[in-house]
């Protein structure tokens, strides 16, 4: 099954509203060169979870915010003459970031579902992204019915979440085992549960499992 994250133009930007919210730098303003005074930049605060490269990480070199989705707000708000901060940020707390104020973009690998749409605005599209399961190597586990009365580990209210769920419904209306669906934080809680947990299952998106 696929599913859609949404970006502006190649990136997952929700928005309450287009210019709402917006920061700007106080201070003096400048002057051109005609020494008439220069409007101060507009300032966003955009946000993300640092969990999910290749879109965003955190560079171990740096400390800094990294990847696909960092460079490219930075890059739009160079060419649209706007400035961006980028913060790392709790997955579940993106959202309501959002809707209190304190950022004003989401710009994090996040899939658009109806409830969601509910709350914020999406850019259109602009990735789409099966989901795959990993298991320790060796596993008898070769199958997606070879799941059922399984543990599988994922995060919490993403894609993986939905499909684990799904997939529970399905066992269980055709008589067989569920799953019991360990939901973590962070995805790199998730790899962790299956190096320390014996046969633990996981979901996550497929470039999530090839950046790993």
């Amino acid at each position: 099954m696929k599913k859609r994250f949404a970006v502006i133009p190649l990136i997952v930007i929700m928005m309450l509203s287009l210019m709402a919210g917006c920061t700007q730098e106080s201070g003096p303003e400048a002057t051109d060169g005609n020494g008439e005074q220069e409007a101060p930049a507009m300032k966003l605060v955009a946000v993300g979870e640092c969990t999910f490269a290749p879109f965003e990480y955190v560079d171990e070199a740096t400390g800094q915010p990294a990847g696909f989705d960092v460079d490219l707000i930075h890059a739009i708000a160079e060419a649209a003459g706007f400035e961006v901060e980028y913060k790392n940020m709790d997955w579940n707390s993106l959202i309501a970031a959002l809707q209190t104020g304190e950022a004003d973009l989401v710009v994090s690998g996040m899939t658009i579902t109806d409830e969601r749409v509910l709350e914020v605005k999406f850019s259109d599209p602009y990735f789409e992204s099966g989901q795959a399961w990993c298991v320790e190597e060796g596993s008898p586990i070769k199958t997606l019915d070879d799941l059922a009365g399984k543990t599988v580990a994922v995060q919490i209210n993403t894609t993986a979440d939905y499909a684990a769920q799904k997939l529970d419904e399905k066992f269980k209306e055709e008589g067989k085992p569920g799953l019991s669906i360990k939901r973590l934080e962070q995805a790199a809680d998730v790899f962790n549960e299956l190096k320390v947990g014996g046969l633990m299952q996981l979901f996550l998106t497929c470039r999530l499992f090839r950046s790993t």
